[in-house]
Order: structure tokens, then C-alpha cells, then sequence
């Protein structure tokens, strides 16, 4: 297949112009990312029923959960209304009493939950996001996340 140069953008002409950060590209994953943080309680009390969705704004290049209860956490990928994500065992559970783990993985949202009894239990996260837009990313699914 013969070299084909790219052809500059209509509109002001630099081949530049079309640059996007995207999935595959290997940049947004080298560069320093955007720190962003949240945290949460896990109460069965309220309407999620001990479990909390996190909705990052941006594609994550990682992120650290510390947890910050006494009763373990755990943290998956699907939310565990899927019945897989308990009976396959798709999750990972944060022991008490400042347990962490982190994760480097490029995701658009998580879930934490407490699976049984809920008492004193909660969340600190810590995220490294790249300039990646959430729509870029495909949902997490299949084998080891929902099946």
C-alpha cells in the first residue's frame, strides 16, 4: 500500500488540526493526569441500598480507593444488581480500617458497596483522569465485569 500523506484540514489548513485524544493513543496515558476526589459513606438507609455509583468526568488513567470504615468494601465494575457480579465473585473487597488498592485501569465509573450488613462504612477516592471524554469509552461488560 503506497504512502499516503495526511491532507490538512479544510478550515485553517494545518494537518495538525485533527489531532484527538482518544483510547489508543498512548499520550493521555504518559503525561501527569488531572487529579480529581471524591468520598462517600455506604448507608443501606438510603435509596442505593449500600451501594455507590461513582460517574467520573473523564476516561480514568487509575485510581486509588482507600477505605475509610470499619466493615470491608467492595468495589466492581457492573453494579451488583447484575447477580454475576456477586455469584461470579467480579468484585474486590477492601478490608476495614484504612485498607486500600489501586487500580490502573481506564474506566468511566465504578461501583462500592458493602454486600453485607452496613455499619460504618465508607470511601475516599483519589482518580488520575486524562483529557479522554467519557463517550470515548465503550461500557465495561462481559466476562469478569457483568457475565
Amino acid at each position: 500500500m503506497p504512502f499516503k500523506p495526511r491532507q490538512p484540514n479544510e478550515d485553517t489548513g494545518n494537518i495538525f488540526d485533527r489531532y484527538e485524544q482518544g483510547l489508543h493513543v498512548t499520550g493521555p496515558f504518559q503525561v501527569s493526569c488531572y487529579p480529581w476526589l471524591t468520598g462517600s459513606n455506604i448507608d443501606a438507609g438510603n435509596a442505593n441500598q449500600g451501594e455507590v455509583t461513582v460517574s467520573f468526568p473523564m476516561v480514568t488513567k487509575s485510581f486509588t480507593i482507600v477505605n475509610t470504615g470499619s466493615d470491608a468494601i467492595n468495589v466492581h465494575f457492573a453494579s451488583r444488581e447484575s447477580s454475576q457480579v456477586v455469584d461470579g465473585l467480579h468484585y474486590m473487597t477492601i478490608p476495614g480500617s484504612s485498607g486500600s488498592w489501586t487500580y490502573d485501569v481506564k474506566c468511566t465509573k465504578l461501583y462500592v458497596s458493602s454486600f453485607g450488613p452496613v455499619g460504618d462504612t465508607g470511601f475516599l477516592l483519589s482518580a488520575e483522569l486524562t483529557g479522554i471524554p467519557t463517550d470515548k469509552m465503550p461500557a465495561l461488560t462481559g466476562s469478569g465485569i457483568d457475565e
